[in-house]
């Protein structure tokens, strides 16, 4: 990735940024560019943990009959089967989005 100097970081004002290759948003080289293992910068990062995060909240959330040994087996099986489904599509979701889509959303939330 290569970095541009332009103007300022989009969350902090800092000066040596660099370019969000999924967002394109402009951001500080030192506390929000991309993190070190993914394709994307910190503020895309937290928003993919807030929502993994979200979907673990429901998987906690939901109640669970667990009279029967066996039953009990069976569904947490199937609740840890649907959770990894669930995440996987909110993978999938996050990285399909266009940087359009992701600023929209951004001021969509700051309103």
């Amino acid at each position: 990735m290569a970095y541009r100097t332009s103007e300022a970081c989009e969350v902090c004002g800092k000066s040596r940024i660099e370019f969000c290759p999924r967002c394109k948003a402009q951001v500080c080289v030192e506390t929000h560019g991309v993190v070190a293992g993914a394709r994307h910068c910190s503020i895309c990062e937290d928003e993919l943990v807030e929502e993994l995060e979200s979907a673990q909240i429901v998987f906690d959330a939901r109640e669970r009959d667990f009279s029967l040994p066996r039953m009990a087996f069976w569904s947490d099986v199937v609740a840890r089967v649907d959770l990894a489904l669930t995440r996987r599509r909110i993978r999938r979701m996050f990285a399909r989005r266009s940087p359009e889509m992701i600023q929209r959303a951004r001021m969509q939330r700051r309103a």
